[in-house]
């Protein structure tokens, strides 16, 4: 939910994801992050104040570079998949009655 969020708003990012996790799918997330909206990843092995600060101090100080993450957030977004989801579903089970009926 947060990587949807971060899309629709448009927002840069420095993602930390968990490796504590089941089947590492916030570090699958976050990479597909990186690879759509240019978004850093941190991974909890080179956390420490130092590494958190020059990625924020790099972010924050290039407005284009924060320009375009932003950007690629926005067009990487799917601000309506839960309603594209239930119809896909409405039609598969339209179809399925369908079949039925025959």
């Amino acid at each position: 939910m947060t990587c949807s969020e971060i899309l629709a708003h448009g927002k840069p990012s420095i993602l930390i994801p968990s490796p504590n996790v089941a089947e590492g799918h916030q570090f699958k997330n976050a990479s597909l992050m990186a690879d759509l909206a240019d978004a850093r990843i941190i991974t909890e092995d080179e956390l420490d104040s130092t590494t958190l600060k020059t990625a924020i101090e790099e972010l924050l100080g290039d407005e284009k570079k924060m320009a375009d993450m932003s950007e690629r957030a926005l067009k990487a977004a799917k601000p309506n998949a839960s309603a594209e989801i239930v119809q896909h579903i409405l039609s598969l089970v339209d179809l399925s009655t369908a079949k039925k009926q025959r």
